[in-house]
């Protein structure tokens, strides 16, 4: 956030704020220049002091009026984590207090105020949990702004309840309370009228208690959330592992704002009918049930040894069906993670496991063991976040370049993305904590950052769901398709054996040298050429062009 950007690239996140406390007002070209530079000093101070809650505010509320609530939400948060650390005696204590006596001395010493030689800790301490309290009530009132931009009201009505927990005389608070509450109320009945058509109960749960954002890239993030040629160099390498016909190269297709430049997978050889063309088990794959299934597996491979009964569970790689495997593979390490192939156990070792090795994961896990839990809820991302970032940390360096993720597609629509604390600001960040990285410091694990990991995954994403569990994949390879409305499409997807996230595609038709290989991103394409437009219009930016 601290690098300059044209203005003309700003793009607002924010989405319909007309029925908010104080809707979002746009800003003029000299305004989004003012707020640019405001950001960028904003920034550097957070780099040199990360733990001095006001700063984090205070980039909060210019994000805010950028039109970045979720950014914004994420910033007023992490001020409340902050303070919270000193009056609850958390690992931070010490480094927030300090930071804050010493903020407190320069900005006296700027006003000409003294601290005298008989200035006792007593006196200071006072003073100080009388600004960190000053400054929890400003970051908790900064926090319901940025969750009412947001329309995330279930999120708005707990933190202000919590709010008023810890300052009930705020007569603020009452009213950021009760205006939750009745908006809540409202949406919900708005919500269970229209359920009354028989909408689907995913939709109806995220309408009620989830927020809202449009996805956009962030402006300073124009050039960081492009492919390069060492990326692509690097995503070839993994490509020719698990593709012995197709590579990476220039696509024909022309990409809006992306210089002309665009990829695609291409046949290096001829192809004939029914062919594999691409096959490969992802290594970010999830399953709810995993880490239950494997605790319990212990016991099954001991009871079939003396019963002969089968062994159940899921690979903790690719979640594919463990009973249908002929040996188990594990690590000593972790006893009780295993895999259905010495390839998943592979794979597990060198993009995720290390990060994760020896830590207590069981927690993540374990929200979603209830009976039941939305796949767009906290309780599943909290799985896929946990993978996502285990992998980003073993891939070292900036998480946007990490070969996995480098080279997946991003969003080019302004599409509507759900949106809640708890999925987008406060499981990422209790995840980073728990894999050693410090979510202050380390600015390479800022929100925007975590929220443009979030979008690749999601629109990379694919699942399926069994018997009332969920199952999430996403795989690089298989992002580089392009789409094509030929119908038949070129390649038609296989079952790999073992259910899983492993994937097979073969050719549909035969495929010459140097052709470009399409998928189509809709299964049952429609005949016409205004409903195609319509149904792809969430994955494509700017005018969509088929060919009739």
């Amino acid at each position: 956030m601290d690098k300059y950007w044209e203005s003309k690239n700003w793009q607002p996140t924010v989405t319909e704020t007309s029925r908010c406390m104080h809707p979002f007002i746009s800003l003029n070209p000299k305004q989004v220049e003012s707020h640019r530079e405001r950001l960028q000093v904003s920034t550097q101070t957070l780099k040199t002091f990360p733990h001095i809650p006001e700063h984090w505010r205070t980039r909060s509320e210019i994000l805010l009026d950028l039109g970045f609530p979720e950014l914004a939400a994420a910033d007023a948060y992490k001020a409340i984590v902050l303070i919270n650390h000193v009056f609850d005696g958390g690992a931070l204590r010490s480094k927030v207090w300090f930071a804050m006596g010493m903020l407190m001395w320069i900005q006296d010493v700027a006003e000409g105020i003294s601290w005298e030689v008989n200035f006792s800790e007593t006196d200071l301490a006072i003073q100080m949990v009388y600004w960190l309290k000053y400054e929890r009530r400003m970051a908790y009132a900064q926090l319901i702004f940025a969750l009412d931009h947001l329309r995330s009201l279930h999120d708005m009505k707990v933190v202000s309840a919590e709010a008023l927990e810890k300052y009930p005389d705020d007569s603020g608070f009452i009213i950021y309370h009760q205006y939750a509450t009745e908006e809540y109320e409202t949406n919900r009945k708005a919500v269970d009228d229209l359920a009354a058509c028989r909408l689907p109960e995913q939709i109806v749960w995220r309408a009620t208690e989830m927020g809202n954002i449009l996805i956009r890239t962030y402006p300073w993030a124009i050039n960081v959330n492009t492919r390069t040629e060492q990326s692509i160099d690097a995503a070839n390498e993994t490509l020719a592992r698990c593709s012995k016909v197709l590579r990476i190269r220039p696509s024909t297709l022309i990409v809006p704002d992306s210089d002309n430049v665009s990829y695609g997978l291409f046949a290096i050889k001829d192809i004939y009918a029914d062919e594999v063309v691409l096959e490969n088990r992802p290594a970010l794959a999830v399953k709810a049930s995993q880490l239950e299934q494997h605790e319990k597996l212990l016991d099954s491979l001991i009871w079939k040894r003396e019963t002969g009964s089968e062994v159940s569970g899921s690979c903790f790689n690719c979640y594919g069906d463990l009973g249908h495997s002929n040996q188990q593979y594990g690590f000593i390490c972790c006893a009780h993670l295993y895999f259905c192939s010495k390839d998943c156990k592979d794979i597990a070792q060198t993009y995720y496991h290390n990060s994760q090795c020896g830590r207590n994961i069981s927690r993540v896990y374990a929200a979603v063991q209830e009976e039941k839990y939305h796949p767009s809820g906290p309780e599943f991302s909290g799985v896929i976040w946990l993978r996502l970032l285990a992998i980003c940390k073993q891939g070292g360096g900036h998480p946007l370049q990490s070969p996995l993720i480098a080279n997946l597609a991003s969003h080019e629509a302004n599409a509507g993305d759900p949106w809640s604390l708890e999925a987008r600001v406060i499981a990422p960040l209790k995840i980073l904590e728990m894999l050693g990285i410090d979510v202050f410091s380390n600015q390479e694990y800022d929100t925007w950052v975590l929220e443009t990991l979030w979008q690749k995954v999601r629109i990379n994403a694919s699942g399926d769901e069994q018997e009332k569990e969920y199952g999430c994949w996403v795989d690089g390879s298989h992002a580089m398709f392009n789409h094509s409305c030929e119908d038949p499409p070129m390649i038609y997807s296989m079952p790999a054996g073992m259910g899983g996230a492993k994937y097979k595609w073969c050719a549909e038709r035969d495929i010459k040298n140097g052709e470009e290989v399409f998928l189509s991103y809709v299964v049952d394409l429609p005949e016409s050429t205004d409903e195609r437009r319509k149904m792809l219009r969430g994955w494509f930016s700017g005018a969509v062009s088929f060919a009739d």
